[in-house]
Parts: C-alpha cells; sequence; structure tokens
C-alpha cells in the first residue's frame, strides 16, 4: 500500500494511538496532516506529537542580540527549505482546529546546545526532567503533546431547501 502523512490508506477512525515524532517540521500543510491523523483515530485516541519550537530559549537569545527573526510571531518560520519551526500557540490552535483537545505538553531537550552539553556534567536528564513539567513557558527547543481526538460536531441540518 501507498500513502503518506496527507492520504493515509487507513480507514476511518481504524487507530487508537498515532505517534508523531521529528515529522512535523518537514510538513508545509500542517492543518490538512493534522486532518488526516484525526481522520483515522478513533474518539478518544491518543497522538502523542512532537513540534520544533519558535519560542525555545536559544531563540529568544537570538533575536535579543537581533539576529534572529521575532519567535513571538504565531506563523510557522521556515528557516530553511521544508525545516519549520513552530509557535506553540500555533500548534494548539491547529490541533483544536483538527478536533484534538491538548491533554498534556512537555518541553524536552532544554540542554541541547553545544553549549551546554561541554559545561553540563552528564547526565543531564534529570535537571532537564525538572524543567519539563512546567510547560507553560515551553522554552525548550522540542515540545512533545498528548492531544485526544474529540468528538466531531455533527452539522445542524440546513433550514434551507433549495
Amino acid at each position: 500500500m501507498r500513502g503518506n502523512v496527507y492520504t493515509l490508506p487507513l480507514a476511518d477512525a481504524a487507530v487508537d494511538t498515532v505517534v508523531m515524532v521529528r515529522v512535523l517540521h518537514h510538513l508545509i500543510d500542517v492543518p490538512r496532516a493534522l486532518a488526516e491523523l484525526r481522520r483515522i483515530l478513533r474518539p478518544g485516541g491518543q497522538l502523542v506529537l512532537e513540534y520544533a519550537n519558535k519560542r525555545n530559549a536559544k531563540a529568544l537569545a537570538r533575536y535579543a542580540l537581533r539576529r534572529q527573526v521575532g519567535p513571538f510571531d504565531p506563523e510557522p518560520y521556515e528557516f530553511v527549505t521544508l525545516n519549520f519551526d513552530f509557535h506553540p500557540a500555533w500548534v494548539t490552535e491547529q490541533l483544536r482546529m483538527a478536533h484534538f483537545d491538548v491533554r498534556q505538553e512537555l518541553a524536552v531537550s532544554h540542554f541541547r546546545a553545544p553549549f551546554f552539553k561541554r559545561f553540563l556534567p552528564a547526565p543531564r536528564s534529570p535537571l532537564d526532567g525538572a524543567l519539563q513539567r512546567p510547560a507553560r513557558y515551553k522554552l525548550a527547543p522540542s515540545v512533545f503533546v498528548r492531544a485526544q481526538a474529540v468528538e466531531r460536531p455533527i452539522p445542524a441540518p440546513s433550514l434551507h431547501a433549495c
């Protein structure tokens, strides 16, 4: 069978869980991809999604030094061909519009930059783990989202007969 993230060869509501890691930042049409993932997920099914965060600490520092475009603009930023960074609020809104309810978020890899790897002793995991839970700030370069597929609203019957 052939398919891609925009046209998956699966029946409607065929799966319980979808995991998509290190993919979203290469997609041109995120709303279309999320709609397709929602189509194949049963109501109540889980989506685990990772995305590249454009509002991370390094981007904020580079912006303050006038070395990067604004990390506060909600639109995706294509920093090289087919490599996008996303604003957390934009991703949340796209998920909502695709009929997902965000249940949990974890900002991960706070110390991915070579500077931290050089000066912070390994393992850095406990420190990174402590910063994951207060995900409302989302200052890490990657954010994981667990979202639940919600029932699509049933369209109201038309009152007009044309």
